[in-house]
């Protein structure tokens, strides 16, 4: 598939401007883009400046309301409920994390729950945020059911994307970010685009039969990782989302992709934990190199592919599409003009 290199700037100068055209504000639309950049810049395209035009569409039918900000609703200590009216998630999640590492310096510790809110893209990217101020990140969005209870036959249960960013000393951090699906919502729709069957065994279409075939696991189901220890997971998560938080069950969430005049109406978690609050200034990032090390010291099965801590590979893609630029579908590099034209601004550069 034929790919452009586009420099982070542009891409960046780029999704400002269309946000900004569709009446965002230019401090909602610039973390927008930086949200989108940053997943990017680690090589998850699925949820990078690839989907700007989903939000494109979200914006122009109502669905996201790009003025609405995230109001707290009531805390305890450093244990909060946000409530994000329908926000900019790609911008309010960033606020959110903002203040939730503000209240870890404080407390040592914050917790951060919030209801009604539209999609964050990849968890992991607001986890960064803080193991980036030397601070442990862990984030969590409910989603639509996509998955059947153990033994069920009909989806319940969000996928549950989960992230764990920790610092680590002159590295790039731990970066631990997954779905609780065998295969991401996005991944489907990616296979879709590209005419390709889904791998054996990650989803079943809507009669609870096996499938390959996107277009069918799209408007069916999808399995869970490890069995049943995939859906306790994604079920505890949940708890933290939603239930804790009061918003709607998994099943009332709708597609933003098939029902973009709506809502996505999820929710999400935060904890932000200081290592300073347990161990002397600096230790942490230290003893995480360490044990960096020791995981990557064990030898490798083949020569091909040494061991790796989760975080490697994105660090990786960090510093080579940060100096080399981000490759850009041609098929994304069309839409992005055409969307440009459509809105009466410059279309992108090379």
């Amino acid at each position: 598939m034929e790919t452009i290199q586009i420099s982070e700037s542009v891409l960046e100068t780029f999704a400002t401007a269309i946000l900004e055209k569709l009446d965002v504000p230019l401090e909602v639309a610039k973390l927008a883009a930086r949200s989108m950049l940053d997943a990017s810049l680690m090589g998850i395209d699925t949820h990078g400046i690839e989907v700007l035009g989903m939000y494109v569409t979200h914006l122009e039918k109502g669905g996201l309301k790009a003025k609405s900000e995230p109001i707290l609703v009531k805390k305890k200590g450093s244990v909060e409920l946000w409530d994000m009216h329908h926000g900019f998630g790609l911008a309010s999640a960033r606020k959110l994390m903002f203040h939730a590492i503000n209240q870890a310096h404080k407390h040592g510790i914050c917790l951060v729950t919030c209801r009604n809110t539209n999609h964050i893209g990849a968890c992991g990217i607001y986890g960064k945020i803080a193991a980036d101020e030397g601070l442990i990140g862990i984030v969590s969005q409910q989603t639509l059911a996509s998955l059947p209870p153990w033994g069920g036959k009909e989806r319940r249960v969000g996928a549950s994307p989960f992230a764990f960013v920790a610092p680590v000393k002159d590295s790039f951090p731990f970066y631990f970010d997954a779905s609780m699906g065998a295969v991401t919502r996005g991944q489907i729709k990616a296979y879709m685009r590209a005419g390709k069957k889904l791998p054996e065994g990650v989803a079943l279409d809507s009669d609870g039969n096996p499938t390959t075939d996107p277009k069918e696991a799209w408007h069916g189901q999808i399995m869970p990782i490890g069995k049943y220890k995939g859906i306790g997971l994604a079920m505890v998560f949940e708890i933290l989302q939603c239930v804790l938080s009061g918003n709607i069950f998994s099943l009332d969430i709708p597609s933003i992709i098939d029902n973009p005049e709506r809502s996505a109406d999820t929710s999400l978690f935060m904890i932000v934990i200081d290592p300073e609050a347990i161990l002397p200034h600096d230790d942490f990032p230290k003893r995480m190199k360490s044990y960096i090390d020791y995981i990557e010291s064990s030898p490798a099965r083949d020569s091909e592919n040494s061991p790796c801590y989760p975080g490697r590979r994105e660090g990786e893609n960090w510093l080579n599409r940060r100096k080399n630029g981000i490759p850009v579908k041609r098929e994304v590099f069309d839409r992005f003009n055409q969307i440009a034209q459509s809105l009466g601004i410059e279309g992108m550069p090379r």
